[in-house]
């Protein structure tokens, strides 16, 4: 084994191991991370061509022709249109390396949600976190390319917790001291560990791409308590399936496009009528070369219960999730933004507190 392969090795032991982690996403699709994919409403198994891949498709790491080091920090919270001061944020500090064929990443998520509190009190909370690793590897089939992954988590939630108001003076310290060094001043706390076995394959042209993916094929703690593999049906509960479309890197003289067009298609979890979701995302942007860009994206997101409603495009705007984003990328520097709120909202005079969301970072 070689020196790079023995420290990556120890890393992930010790993170597991020593990690007081968190989480148990509040989000309707449970999605917290790079806002590229928020922004395109997480249509990106048929894309798969960054450190996401990690996590959404992993048969992208055979496709990847660079390696990339990096370290983010990820955050979304509640829109205060209102100006209530109301706090819920997700945070997710986050390092990253892919090579060509592998990958890893390592990462904390802490998430606050509010469980009560007036205007002139402390808010009560349930704290989550989870610290995480993904290692991740991909073969390169010509087209075609495969890939598998191990998602290690370690989980600990507190309820009632007690957080000063963000209007005292005192909260960030606060803030800091429970939820960071986990000196929780409340009750029911909990811890759990979870390691998932993830594939994927990945079919692309260079322009067209089609795209699998399972996010769960092996529960792999489940299965060691249960000593039963995994049924057929449960199996394809957390299938995904994506289709995308681009416009050629270079053009027909051999000159790099400066204008570029990514469109994508997702369906997830298939075979689940309470998680089955239809994804829709476009990306857009100017290339000054091919890492250095700014681009705008917009996506689509619906819950589709009925597989019929899927097949013969029966979408319900009203009942949809519209998103919208920006990212800028130059040199090292990473800036990706978004803003997600319900669709209903451009129909009717009913609101609901739509999120927005932050990453930051550098990228090398």
């Amino acid at each position: 084994m070689s020196a790079l392969r023995k420290t990556v090795t120890l890393i992930i032991i010790i993170y597991i191991y020593t990690a007081s982690g968190a989480f148990a996403a509040h989000q309707t699709d449970g999605y917290i991370g790079d806002m590229r994919l928020a922004g395109m409403a997480g249509a990106y198994t048929a894309v798969a061509n960054d450190h996401n891949t990690l996590f959404r498709n992993p048969a992208g790491l055979g496709m990847l022709q660079t390696g990339t080091i990096g370290t983010m920090i990820h955050y979304t919270d509640l829109h205060q249109s209102s100006g209530a001061q109301f706090y819920e944020p997700i945070v997710m500090p986050q390092f990253f390396f892919t090579g060509s064929g592998w990958g890893i990443s390592i990462s904390s998520i802490y998430d606050l949600n509010l469980e009560n509190g007036g205007d002139d009190e402390d808010r009560i909370y349930t704290i989550s976190k989870i610290n995480n690793v993904d290692l991740g590897f991909g073969v390169n089939l010509g087209m075609f390319s495969a890939g598998a992954a191990i998602h290690a988590s370690k989980i600990t939630e507190a309820s009632n917790v007690n957080i000063s108001d963000p209007g005292q003076s005192d909260f960030f310290a606060d803030f800091f001291q429970q939820v960071f060094l986990n000196d929780y001043n409340g009750n029911n706390h909990e811890e759990g560990e979870s390691v998932l076995l993830r594939a994927g394959l990945l079919f692309d042209t260079g322009i067209f791409a089609l795209g699998a993916h399972h996010d769960e094929i092996l529960d792999v703690m489940a299965w060691s308590q249960h000593q039963d593999l995994p049924v057929l049906e449960d199996l394809l509960k957390d299938i995904y399936v994506g289709v995308s479309v681009r416009n050629p890197r270079l053009d027909r003289y051999g000159r790099r496009n400066i204008l570029r067009f990514l469109g994508a298609l997702d369906v997830d979890h298939i075979g689940c009528d309470d998680h089955r979701m239809l994804r829709m995302g476009v990306e857009s942007g100017i290339y000054f070369t091919d890492s250095d860009r700014i681009v705008l994206r917009a996506g689509y997101k619906e819950h589709m219960p009925r597989i019929q409603d899927l097949m013969f495009g029966a979408i319900n705007p009203s009942q949809g999730t519209v998103t919208v984003g920006a990212g800028l990328e130059i040199t090292a520097l990473s800036l990706q933004a978004s803003y997600t709120m319900p669709a209903k909202e451009l129909f009717t005079d009913e609101k609901d507190e739509p999120r927005f969301g932050i990453s930051a970072g550098f990228v090398f």
